[in-house]
């Protein structure tokens, strides 16, 4: 499996697991099942909502109503999922997929829009999956012009830190850091990443992304084993971000 150094913006190295062309094709199919469920139900709006413009009826008005209503929110589903859920779309989530910068980090709007464009003519083609088997990372056209990476990331953030709830957590339970309040969600993302990294240069890069923690936080952990450290301190992030 293909992998990938990122420098975060903490100036620590992450070794990242890349996504496969398989499993990204797998992914695109599972989208294209939800664009069409997604464009079955708009179409079945659309047509509901005929008896409203029924003395507007027109083929422009007819044409309005379906490129605005159905054909640019599913041409656009893959752009606005990945703005808004962190460089993710449904079959992307369900494959354990996620879209990131160069950096490791969410991905700008430019770069999910050089995505989008690219995607036009990649991936209702086919040629992507031909990119994506001659490149490096396993990149598409609209990854090398957006500067984006698709990883396989960790199903213990994303299934249950997102869904955290304080009912998950023993009554009455005090954070042991309370300073994890401080972090965000891409910090917890670098902790978690950097708590599962293995390989000869795993185990420094812990070393010093806990030293930048504990120095960020103003805590002292000297006598915290750093996988104990890194699991309380989500632990604690979870908690005190649980509804």
């Amino acid at each position: 499996m293909a992998q990938h150094t990122f420098i975060t913006g903490q100036f620590v190295r992450i070794d990242q697991q890349l996504a496969n062309a398989g499993q990204r094709v797998v992914a695109a199919i599972l989208d294209l099942i939800f664009k069409f469920l997604l464009a079955s139900s708009l179409i079945s709006l659309v047509l509901g909502a005929g008896g409203v413009f029924y003395h507007y009826e027109s083929e422009n008005m007819n044409t309005f109503l379906y490129f605005f209503v159905v054909l640019l929110p599913v041409l656009c589903y893959d752009m606005i999922f990945e703005f808004f859920c962190n460089g993710r779309s449904l079959g992307k989530m369900i494959m354990g997929l996620r879209v990131v910068a160069s950096d490791g980090s969410k991905p700008s709007s430019t770069s999910i829009f050089f995505r989008f464009i690219f995607y036009l003519l990649e991936g209702y083609t086919g040629f992507g999956i031909v990119v994506m088997l001659f490149t490096k990372d396993n990149q598409r056209l609209g990854d090398i012009a957006g500067e984006t990476y698709v990883i396989k990331t960790r199903s213990v953030y994303m299934g249950n830190m997102l869904a955290a709830a304080k009912n998950q957590f023993p009554q009455g339970y005090v954070p042991v850091y309370p300073q994890a309040a401080q972090l965000s969600m891409r910090q917890v993302e670098v902790i978690q990443e950097c708590y599962f990294a293995k390989g000869e240069d795993a185990y420094p890069t812990k070393v010093e992304l806990a030293q930048k923690i504990c120095q960020f936080l103003k805590i002292n952990v000297s006598n915290v084993p750093i996988h104990q450290f890194f699991s309380q301190l989500i632990y604690d992030y979870r908690f005190i971000n649980a509804e």
